[in-house]
C-alpha cells in the first residue's frame, strides 16, 4: 500500500523574506524612477541648447542665458547651470553637462547614478 505525500508550499518566514525583497526592489524603483525622468530632461534640453547653436553667431553667454531658461522653466534641481562647462577645442564648441546623482533609499544607505553621456559638440547634429 502506498502512502500518501504531504505536500508543502512556502512557508511564512519564507514568504516574508520573499515580500521584504520585493519591497526593496519596489522602493529602489520608485525612487529611482524621478532621477531618470529628470535626466531625460536634462539630455533633451542640452541637446536643445547644441542643435541651436550656430557656429559665429551665438555665444556662450547666450547660450547660457538659454540653458538656464530651460533649467528654470523645467524645474531641473539635480545640475545647475554652472555646473555645465561650454569651451572650444580644436575650432568646436563642446557642451559638457556629465554629472552625478545620488538618491536615498534607506537610512544611510544611497545609490549613485552616474549620467556620462550629456556631453555635444554645439552646432553639430546629434545621433540618438
Amino acid at each position: 500500500m502506498r502512502q500518501r505525500q504531504r505536500q508543502t508550499g512556502i512557508g511564512l518566514f519564507g514568504g516574508l523574506i520573499i515580500a521584504m525583497m520585493a519591497g526593496f526592489y519596489v522602493l529602489c524603483i520608485v525612487k529611482v524612477v524621478p532621477v531618470y525622468s529628470e535626466y531625460e530632461s536634462i539630455k533633451h534640453i542640452l541637446t536643445t541648447i547644441s542643435d541651436e547653436h550656430k557656429p559665429n553667431v551665438t555665444t556662450i553667454g547666450e547660450m547660457r542665458r538659454r540653458l538656464a531658461n530651460l533649467f528654470n522653466s523645467n524645474q531641473i534641481k539635480a545640475i545647475k547651470v554652472k555646473d555645465v562647462q561650454f569651451y572650444r577645442k580644436g575650432g568646436k564648441m563642446y557642451i559638457d553637462g556629465r554629472y552625478e546623482g545620488r538618491v536615498n533609499i534607506i537610512a544611510n544607505m544611497d545609490l549613485a547614478l552616474r549620467f556620462d553621456d550629456l556631453l555635444f559638440v554645439a552646432g553639430q547634429p546629434n545621433i540618438k
